[in-house]
């Protein structure tokens, strides 16, 4: 039986849900979301929507836990208990999954003197680098990840194999990893009232929060992802501070931002923000 799902950024969280839920490209059907039918699409309980919204509506099929002011797991713990798994191997992933997904992540091998130790969100990563401009690909192949790491039932916390189809996503990982550490210099530090370390930076690569995380600061500000129409994407982000409590006052500047339940990061909307850079730190140093 075809089974169709929705979702709108194939990172790991929203793929390994698909996996989990029984995705198969041979025969289901895959849909990009969009604004002008996102509602339709979250109104049918015959389809699987993957954080695109409706957080916490899992009887309807939609598996998210952005913008809900509930705490919820990420979208693919609650496949996980939906499908009611029991498989140790599944439920190890999904606590990687979650972990990644949580921004708590240290840098997990993208520290440059680590560069050469890729785990599987390295290889996951790289992949999205090579699949950079088609969103169907990523998850396919995002996919494909999965379900090789099932086979091998690799162990997340540990360095990736060297496998010979996934060479050209260590490849790019590394580069990007590189690419990250030249940006050091540029990064513009401040500090909040309270005296906590707040660290800007405009690159538009991936992996910035990480490289602010290094240079130790609490709270972190990447900007410059995407830009359009002097708009830049625009994420905030702690490991040990929610961050959703600069939500309100963001708002009321422009619609759009938000983020997961856990609070420890958000985002602008997805194109971009006019807030400037000295309007975005003024926020975060009254704030914290």
């Amino acid at each position: 039986m075809q089974q169709t799902f929705v979702f709108q950024k194939p990172d790991m969280d929203t793929v390994f849900s698909a996996w989990i839920l029984g995705f198969h490209k041979s025969s289901d059907s895959l849909v990009v979301m969009t604004p002008e039918i996102k509602q339709q699409m979250l109104e049918n309980p015959n389809i699987y929507c993957i954080e695109c919204g409706g957080s916490g509506r899992i009887e309807r099929k939609n598996f998210d836990h952005h913008n809900s002011g509930k705490r919820l797991s990420c979208a693919c713990m609650q496949a996980y208990r939906w499908k009611n798994i029991s498989d140790p191997w599944i439920h190890r992933m999904v606590e990687y999954v979650q972990f990644i997904d949580g921004d708590t992540k240290r840098s997990i091998g993208v520290n440059k003197s680590h560069a050469k130790d890729i785990f599987l969100s390295g290889i996951y990563s790289g992949m999205r680098i090579v699949f950079n401009h088609n969103l169907t690909e990523q998850f396919l192949n995002g996919i494909e990840i999965f379900h090789r790491a099932f086979q091998l039932r690799l162990d997340p916390w540990k360095h990736a194999p060297n496998l010979p189809e996934w060479s050209e996503f260590k490849i790019a990982k590394r580069k990007q990893l590189n690419r990250v550490n030249e940006y050091i210099k540029e990064i513009n530090f401040y500090k909040t009232g309270t005296g906590k370390k707040i660290g800007y930076l405009f690159a538009p690569i991936p992996g910035i929060h990480a490289l602010l995380r290094q240079t130790g600061c609490m709270i972190s500000i990447a900007a410059g992802l995407a830009c359009t129409d002097n708009r830049r994407y625009t994420t905030i982000s702690s490991d040990c501070i929610k961050v959703s409590e600069l939500l309100p006052d963001l708002l009321y500047q422009e619609n759009g931002w938000g983020g997961p339940s856990h609070g420890r990061i958000i985002a602008s909307p997805k194109s971009g923000t006019r807030l400037t850079q000295y309007e975005l730190v003024e926020m975060v140093r009254s704030a914290f």
